[in-house]
């Protein structure tokens, strides 16, 4: 297991969503099956909050693109959050998203590729972790 975080609901600056004027989150998913998009709506289904797809895309690049051009809000984990949009679910009043596992999965390896694994996985953890 390389990292536990946290899921967010990231949004450009800008966006604008009030759950009071009734219509329905805009929302940016990957396709189907999608551990990260069943929590989106899982949580929003139990806060009765509206919601409906603007957005289904094959890939996080392309959800982190319509996030940051402002058509929707997107469950990201922090680390696949493209630069320029912000962590917005406190600010739009939205429910707490769960924990995330970001697992690495690898056949035996030795040698160079080993190494390269170990390089990788540490890279990923930050600085000073094992």
């Amino acid at each position: 297991m390389l990292a536990v975080e946290r899921l967010g609901w990231y949004a450009a600056p800008g966006f604008g969503w009030a759950r009071e004027a009734g219509r329905p989150l805009p929302l940016a998913t990957l396709a189907g099956p999608c551990q990260v998009r069943s929590a989106a709506e899982i949580v929003l289904d139990a806060a009765c909050l509206p919601w409906r797809e603007v957005f289904v895309g094959g890939g996080v690049a392309a959800v982190g693109a319509a996030v940051a051009a402002g058509i929707a809000v997107a469950a990201l984990a922090p680390g696949t959050a493209p630069a320029g949009t912000v962590e917005s679910g406190q600010r739009l009043g939205l429910p707490e998203l769960p924990l995330t596992r970001v697992v690495l999965h690898a056949r035996a390896l030795r040698g160079a590729a080993a190494e390269a694994l170990r390089a990788l996985s540490a890279a990923y953890r930050g600085p000073g972790a094992p």
